[in-house]
């Protein structure tokens, strides 16, 4: 009787670690997968926002166009794609991507846009799929509220700043972070 005790021990104490084991597992793949999905959404903000800024400097009337611009695509992508796409979301789009667009050089663009006339250029993987290997080289760490945030300072030496002491914090609570953001701008 006490060789089945020890045993039924022995497995119960191996399962115990395949649960943590697993546990770890699927916490690392939840963890990353939200890294990703924020990746793409900040990611595609400052694309669309990049595609507003083009689109407007080929209106004749900026600020009457650059308006109707930012109307249209709000009511089209929301007709589309559902939330995440009112008005005053897009405008944030055109103005992440007027506050970070130093950073374009680090995106690689989509193969398409990579063909030369004649098609003739090498073909490489689009930034989304680049970035799934390369966390640290990635041109926005934060999430898309840290940057709703920081693109609010017009200052980029400031901005630069702010982003940089953010990095290191990672503040994922919006709260939280407009708590800090406001005690940095006092200490300053």
């Amino acid at each position: 009787m006490p060789d089945e005790i020890q045993i039924a021990n022995v497995h119960e104490e191996s399962l115990q670690e395949l649960c943590e084991r697993a546990s770890a597992l699927v916490n690392g793949a939840r963890s990353y997968i939200g890294q990703m999905s924020n990746y793409a959404t900040v990611l595609t903000s400052f694309e669309l926002g990049r595609y507003i800024v083009e689109e407007e400097q080929n209106g004749q009337d900026r600020a009457a166009y650059g308006a109707h611009v930012l109307d249209v695509l709000s009511t089209y992508l929301t007709n589309r794609f559902g939330r995440g796409f009112s008005r005053t979301n897009v405008a944030s789009m055109r103005k992440f991507y007027l506050a970070f667009r130093d950073r374009e050089s680090e995106i690689v663009q989509s193969p398409i846009a990579q063909l030369g006339p004649n098609g003739s250029s090498q073909i490489v993987q689009s930034a989304i799929a680049q970035s799934v290997t390369d966390y640290d080289s990635r041109p926005f760490k934060l999430s898309w509220t840290h940057y709703q945030t920081l693109m609010r300072i017009e200052n980029r030496e400031e901005r630069d700043f702010y982003y940089a002491r953010e990095y290191k914090l990672y503040l994922p609570d919006k709260k939280l972070l407009q708590q800090k953001l406001t005690e940095w701008l006092e200490e300053v």
